[in-house]
């Protein structure tokens, strides 16, 4: 994994930092009721600051998006050569979920407000493309073809990460009782018996 700069590592903690105060304002305020300023006034920093990490007030709900997507391919680009890739997918998600599992109610309003808020939902779906798009990536590099027309390397990368998703519906659908970790695996494990034996796609030597 490439080192991060001490520079970059404070930007991150600010967007995260705005994130955070952002969720905990818009369980207890509302989404349409809470403002930037307001956002901005509880994170210490000024609206100004707020626009330069985030275009608008529905970005700061993923913020942390760069950082999993990140964490995606290098998990997939650093997985052992006999490793499937769909099981690099599940580490990588299984890695992303820790924070959720250190505060889920804080992930839960997000959950929450992504399904909820039209602008929220639209963002969302869009993003899940980069999700998606890694994974392809990662199929097409180890079949030697081009991710944008390989249908199998698509194939692979819409179900691995509808598996995903999926595993994140039925958490919101449980209050956030139900183990996130659990919920993965048992998606994965899922999606492994819809594949025939040998299928999780590994590395192809030319």
């Amino acid at each position: 994994m490439t080192a991060v700069s001490l520079r970059e590592r404070k930007k991150a903690a600010t967007r995260r930092r705005l994130m955070v105060v952002a969720l905990r304002l818009f369980e207890r305020h509302g989404f349409e009721e809470t403002t930037v300023e307001q956002i901005a006034a509880r994170a210490d920093v000024a609206p100004r600051t707020f626009f330069r990490y985030f275009p608008t007030k529905v970005d700061v709900l993923f913020a942390d998006h760069e950082e999993l997507v990140a964490l995606l391919r290098d998990t997939l680009a650093t997985r052992p050569p006999d490793e499937p890739i769909l099981d690099a997918v599940r580490r990588a998600t299984l890695a992303g979920i820790e924070q959720v599992v250190a505060d889920p109610s804080l992930f839960l309003t997000r959950s929450r407000l992504a399904a909820r808020v039209p602008a929220a939902h639209a963002r969302g779906r869009h993003l899940d493309a980069d999700y998606e798009d890694v994974i392809a990536e990662a199929v097409a590099a180890s079949r030697h073809t081009e991710p944008t027309t390989d249908l199998h390397a698509r194939v692979i990368a819409r179900a691995a990460w509808s598996a995903t998703r999926a595993a994140r519906e039925i958490w919101v659908a449980s209050d956030a009782r139900r183990d996130p970790r659990s919920l993965v695996n048992e998606a994965f494990d899922l999606l492994g018996d819809c594949l025939p034996p040998g299928k999780p796609v590994r590395r192809e030597t030319s």
